[in-house]
């Protein structure tokens, strides 16, 4: 169980519609990981295309947040193996 499948049974999104935006997140992680070093082996995946991938998905919501003169409930990671939580 991963955070697609938290999401469609707790605000009933479809099957389909989970699958495909589970396949998205994969592909832009491996589009950014090809762009930043394409001769890693395709097994590991770069912290640096991460971090990359959730700097752009969060940008929206952080100047959203400035606008309103929010703090920001941001994830942080809290340590090596990709782990993110709530700070």
């Amino acid at each position: 169980m991963d955070i697609f499948d938290w999401l469609e049974r707790v605000f009933g999104f479809q099957t389909d519609s989970v699958s495909n935006q589970r396949e998205h997140l994969v592909c832009l992680l491996a589009d950014q990981q090809s762009m930043l070093n394409p001769q890693l082996k395709p097994t590991k995946l770069d912290e640096k295309a991460v971090d990359a991938i959730m700097t752009k998905l969060f940008m929206n919501y952080k100047k959203w947040c400035k606008f309103l003169r929010r703090e920001t409930v941001f994830m942080q990671r809290q340590n090596s193996k990709n782990y993110y939580m709530l700070a």
